[in-house]
């Protein structure tokens, strides 16, 4: 008896071991070491659920698939394994499965907010706007101090329109996460689109300041100089825009509409020539 219980707290132990590598990043030693642990303990849901993990960040996805599923019949309670199935089956372009993953973590483990993030994410993606922004508000409201969901529920809010709910989810993104410059662009926009233009400035300069590479902070920050009418801003914040992606027609026919304000309505003709040029190359 217990040389049985030996026996079976082999894979066990051996598992605790594979978890170790896999969180040092030794993920050759886990492939190998899942295989063995497979072949004498084949319904070892742990091992089987990691090696479907360890599959799909190989590109192996129906391997993954078949893997994690099996883990999820051997216990069918992991609120964790259906999350992994969701990411194979998103892998796979298959959202409903995904979806339907998603939501079983969900009634597994309610207080999962990345469940939630997760279904509403699919949601979205399938056009069901209003059932993924319950989602969204459910995931930052489980975990009020994730920036991801916090921007990701901006996003979806201001493709509804709804700007001023966007704004505080970008802005509070962009508080948790003071390093990170494109919770400030999406501010700095949302602003902008809702016609405040003024308040749009300061954090399109922090994002500037954070990733100074970024031809979008330069160009949304040259939308906030044109509409508040400062031409020689606007145009050099669109230029330095052009500079780091020069195929950028966007910028160009902001230009062309800058050069029409002031007058120049000759050399406005040419930048909405470049920036149809450039539409044209891109759906070529």
């Amino acid at each position: 008896m217990a040389e049985e219980r030996r026996q079976g707290d082999r894979p066990r132990r051996k598992f605790a071991e594979v978890l170790a590598d896999f969180h040092a990043g030794k993920f050759a030693a886990v492939h190998a070491e899942l295989k063995e642990i497979l072949e004498h303990a084949p319904d070892h849901h742990p091992a089987l659920h990691l090696y479907g993990v360890m599959q799909l960040r190989q590109g192996n996805i129906d391997t993954a698939i078949k893997a994690i599923e099996r883990a999820v019949v051997l216990e069918p309670s992991a609120a964790d394994y259906y999350m992994n199935l969701a990411a194979a089956w998103k892998a796979r372009q298959d959202l409903q499965k995904s979806l339907w993953c998603y939501r079983r973590a969900i009634r597994v483990r309610p207080e999962l907010a990345e469940a939630h993030h997760g279904a509403g994410m699919i949601l979205a993606s399938l056009g069901d706007m209003d059932r993924a922004r319950i989602n969204l508000t459910t995931a930052v409201r489980l975990k009020g101090n994730w920036p991801r969901g916090h921007n990701d529920l901006a996003n979806l809010l201001a493709r509804q329109g709804r700007l001023d709910e966007a704004a505080k989810h970008y802005a509070r993104a962009a508080e948790l996460a003071p390093d990170n410059p494109y919770p400030l662009i999406n501010l700095g926009n949302a602003l902008l689109v809702d016609g405040r233009a003024d308040e749009a400035e300061g954090p399109l300069l922090k994002a500037i300041e954070l990733l100074p590479s970024s031809p979008e902070a330069h160009f949304n920050l040259g939308n906030v100089f044109l509409k508040t009418k400062r031409f020689d801003k606007a145009l050099a914040r669109y230029t330095k825009a052009l500079e780091l992606r020069p195929d950028f027609p966007e910028a160009y026919e902001n230009i062309g509409r800058l050069l029409e304000a002031i007058g120049k309505k000759e050399e406005s003709v040419e930048c909405f020539s470049r920036a149809k040029r450039l539409r044209e190359g891109k759906a070529a």
